[in-house]
């Protein structure tokens, strides 16, 4: 009995690769046109980088910004500098207070200090979007600048699972006002 169920397990084993071996070999054999998945992948994030660049650049446009853009792809518009004497640059491992607002590209509110409190962070370490510590350590305490967040340095492929969609750019303004550490 289970010599005869090992030898139908085998038979079935070897029916079922040599049908995925013809069906391989019916494609056409044309390797110039075949593109794997992965290079599928790459081209379509370039055009999804490239369309969102031009997206980013006519809000600026529009809007008459005059932003800066670092090597990563993060926009900043300084809106007010800090008056405190001396200035207190931003650095990695500060643990700061901070106010904000973030809003989508199209100006759709996603959230804000003054509905839901001042927040903190741990510039460096903590887990949150990766623009976030690019964007303080532009700064000084007292500073308040607007940043565009590409979606790679936002919530990227899959949003928040809130009200931030998949490949969102997001607009923050952020103030920190005070060091903790």
């Amino acid at each position: 009995m289970i010599g005869k169920l090992v030898t139908y397990t085998l038979f079935f084993t070897c029916l079922v690769l040599s049908g995925c071996s013809q069906a391989q070999s019916s494609q056409p054999s044309n390797s110039s046109q075949q593109v794997s998945p992965e290079e599928r992948m790459i081209e379509q994030n370039k055009a999804f980088l490239k369309q969102e660049r031009e997206q980013i650049n006519k809000f600026i446009k529009e809007n008459n910004f005059t932003m800066q853009r670092t090597g990563s792809g993060l926009y900043y518009m300084p809106i007010s500098t800090s008056e405190m004497e001396p200035k207190t640059p931003i650095k990695e491992g500060d643990k700061i207070e901070y106010n904000y607002r973030i809003s989508l590209l199209d100006g759709t509110p996603v959230k804000n200090s003054i509905d839901n409190g001042a927040r903190t962070i741990l510039v460096g370490t903590d887990q949150v979007e990766i623009g976030l510590h690019e964007a303080f350590l532009l700064m000084n305490i007292g500073d308040k600048t607007m940043f565009i967040f590409p979606a790679h340095l936002a919530h990227g492929l899959a949003g928040n699972m809130d009200n931030v969609p998949p490949r969102s750019t997001l607009i923050y303004e952020l103030e920190p006002f005070n060091k903790l550490n």
